[in-house]
């Protein structure tokens, strides 16, 4: 995945999100945290912590921690 690639080369913050379109779609991407995020304050401090995990097609992706 180039955006990984370049991610690593650059040290810059990885993130993932998905597009939900129907109520049955899959969550293929997003991130995980032990902290419920319900405003742009806390997925800031969450993303400048580091306490979270990527969600890579479906699962949370343990290597990138």
């Amino acid at each position: 995945d180039v955006a990984l690639l370049w991610a690593n080369k650059f040290g810059v913050l990885q993130t993932s999100g998905t597009d939900l379109h129907y109520p049955d779609d899959r969550i293929l991407g997003g991130i995980a945290s032990e902290e419920k995020i319900t405003d742009i304050t806390t997925l800031i401090r969450v993303l400048k912590s580091g306490n979270y995990r990527i969600i890579r097609e479906g699962t949370v992706d343990e290597s990138l921690s």
